[in-house]
């Protein structure tokens, strides 16, 4: 006798055989005890879930002399004889190689006749969507009113495709996938039977290949069994060409410790055992996902149709990661599936993809900083030191808690005081010996981004409501009796500013009085103030992109029309970002909104911050126009 496959060899003789679809099968024992047999059904549903095996197990139960409880009996002469292949009650019609309008003709003259052995004459046709509308135009009205020994009963695996006429003729069962649970206990019943072995991992390899199709499981099994009578994960990775569960876990953890030349080793051994590429990237966006799964999900092993082994690895790995990471490897594998389709070497976008997925961070971005922060977490569950904060020695008197945590006072330690200053800031006086400890250093030695701003003096004129930018007006202003002058102007920089005023040689007043007269004020702070009013504008207008670049500029500037905000040289790239056009229009909306009139921004890149910027002319004001100062920027 010729060897049958064992998705023949073992098909569902009776309802108690088909697994994975219990309601289903409920439904149409109970139609068959009751004996409201319906004249047309539309069983549809994935590959290899049993509507075929299903179609023919009902039609041996309604043709059945005696069922027990809808089940047919399997002894008298209509069971025994529908289950060979020589009967003629049970007709098979494939549409999709007969899908034309004559076989359809040709199938209802052959209606009228009664069946030949008992009660009725099924006709069961599979891949029933690819009839042709004039097929399914002379179907219709036999569909509706078949013969009384006559039963339609239609399968297909897209009912979508369905004239919606042929949909209401019949009685729908929706078949659903089969759990790898319901598979791997079918594929172990197969296996004894057989006198095979397997490990579990092996059949939940299988399970997870076949995608709820119990005809590929048991195709694929059938394979494993041809080459040995024992099914090893080895043997089920090499035939299905994926990589073994080792290699995923590997390059796995590579992309999420942001191990480069661990992922591209990882790839290039996969490769080197004769993988596939595509086949990489599908297994490693499935390792992705179930560590998302494993991450969030109660019952994981349940969920993502592993085994308790595996499933306890997956949780593992997912736990000692950020969530976010995985997340966004997850996107670019995604992306990598698109790429691939149209690739001529396969190769170099899998490991760009790899590439990236190891440099995932986006400085200024909302994603990079909930990612570090979900490192930090994960570091300090599982006791991993960290670089501890610089604390600060000195402390300004008057300095609130809100600012010392904003601008933290630097520490050196004493051994190293001598040897290096912290990068990027300018040298220019020797540091002052260290301060007793308990003792409160003068504000003269302190740094200007560490000294607090001064207590505001009662007798201090308030700024003149001319120089009150309107975002910041309470009500509208009245009209200016006369242009503001020179000094007018000095005490409201000082105001706005924080700074003392300062003197003014009575020399220089006269020198400068002509010019000052009919100027505006400088605005560095209202500059300033505007500015991150036009960076809270972008966050409300949902527009993060842009926030993180413009949070790296400081107004400096207001002339009332052109807004100038300054970068420094390692923001260089925020401002050329920000330059584009589209990203100025954006900027330029939500500052003529915050001001409520039309601003023009434009942009500058200076050596220094605006606070070194302070600090050195600070020091050239009190060192004297005859001292030379060197700066030196490490």
């Amino acid at each position: 006798m010729a060897y049958r496959a064992l998705y023949r060899k073992y098909r569902p003789k009776g309802f108690a055989d088909i697994v994975g679809q219990p309601a289903l099968v409920q439904a149409l024992r109970a139609q068959v005890a009751a004996g409201r047999v319906s004249h047309a059904y539309l069983f549809s549903g994935p590959r290899g879930t049993g509507k075929t095996s299903a179609a023919k197990v009902l039609a041996r139960a309604i043709n059945c002399e005696a069922p027990i409880d809808g089940e047919a009996c399997g002894c008298c002469r209509p069971c025994v004889e529908l289950l060979t292949e020589a009967n003629m009650d049970v007709v098979e019609i494939d549409a999709a190689s007969n899908n034309s309008v004559d076989k359809v003709r040709e199938m209802l003259e052959n209606v009228k006749y009664m069946p030949a052995v008992g009660r009725f004459r099924v006709y069961i046709v599979d891949e029933v969507h690819m009839l042709s509308t004039s097929a399914f135009n002379a179907l219709l009205k036999t569909l509706e009113e078949p013969p009384a020994h006559v039963v339609f009963i239609l399968a297909t695996t897209e009912p979508q495709k369905l004239p919606a006429t042929v949909l209401s003729r019949c009685q729908q069962f929706q078949f659903r996938r089969i759990g790898a649970g319901e598979m791997v206990a079918l594929l172990r019943n197969v296996l004894n039977k057989e006198g095979g072995a397997a490990d579990d991992e092996a059949l939940h390899r299988i399970a997870r290949a076949a995608d709820g199709g119990m005809r590929d499981a048991l195709s694929l099994l059938d394979q494993c069994l041809s080459t040995k009578d024992t099914v090893t994960v080895e043997n089920v990775a090499e035939l299905l060409g994926s990589a073994d569960s080792d290699c995923t876990f590997r390059v796995a953890e590579a992309i999420l410790s942001q191990d480069a030349a661990g992922a591209i080793d990882g790839f290039n051994d996969f490769l080197a055992a004769g993988g596939d590429c595509r086949v990489f990237a599908a297994d490693l966006s499935l390792h992705l996902r179930d560590l998302i799964v494993a991450h969030h999900a109660h019952n994981a092993a349940q969920v993502l149709d592993v085994s308790a082994d595996t499933a306890a690895r997956l949780i593992k790995q997912a736990k000692a990661h950020a969530p976010g990471d995985i997340l966004r490897a997850l996107g670019e594998l995604i992306e990598l599936d698109g790429a691939l389709r149209y690739a001529a070497n396969p190769r170099i976008p899998v490991e760009l993809a790899l590439l990236r997925c190891c440099r995932m961070e986006q400085p200024g971005s909302y994603e990079a900083l909930l990612t570090r922060v979900e490192r930090l977490e994960k570091q300090l569950q599982n006791g991993v030191a960290t670089a501890p904060f610089a604390q600060p020695v000195d402390k300004a008197p008057t300095a609130s808690p809100t600012e010392e945590q904003k601008t933290p006072a630097r520490s050196v330690p004493e051994t190293s005081k001598a040897k290096e200053e912290p990068k990027g800031s300018p040298k220019l006086v020797p540091e002052a010996p260290k301060a007793q400890e308990g003792a409160k250093p003068p504000v003269d030695d302190l740094p200007p981004w560490e000294v607090p701003p001064p207590t505001e003096e009662p007798s201090r004129a308030p700024a003149p409501v001319e120089d009150i930018p309107p975002w910041e007006e309470a009500s509208p202003p009245p009209a200016p009796s006369r242009p503001m002058g020179g000094s007018a102007l000095a005490r409201a920089a000082a105001t706005l500013s924080g700074l003392p005023e300062q003197e003014t040689p009575k020399a220089e007043k006269e020198a400068k009085q002509p010019a000052e007269e009919g100027t505006k004020p400088p605005g560095d702070a209202n500059a300033a103030k505007l500015w991150r009013n036009v960076v809270d504008g972008l966050n409300r207008k949902g527009l993060p992109h842009l926030v993180g670049f413009a949070g790296k500029g400081r107004g400096t500037a207001w002339d009332g029309e052109t807004l100038t905000v300054s970068f420094t040289q390692d923001d260089r790239g925020s401002a050329d970002m920000l330059g584009d056009e589209r990203r100025m229009a954006k900027l330029t909306e939500v500052a003529s909104e915050v001001c409520g009139r039309p601003v023009r921004i434009q942009f500058e890149v200076s050596l220094w911050s605006p606070a070194e910027q302070r600090f050195i002319q600070q020091s050239r004001e009190a060192l004297g126009p005859n001292t030379t100062i060197i700066i030196e920027k490490d």
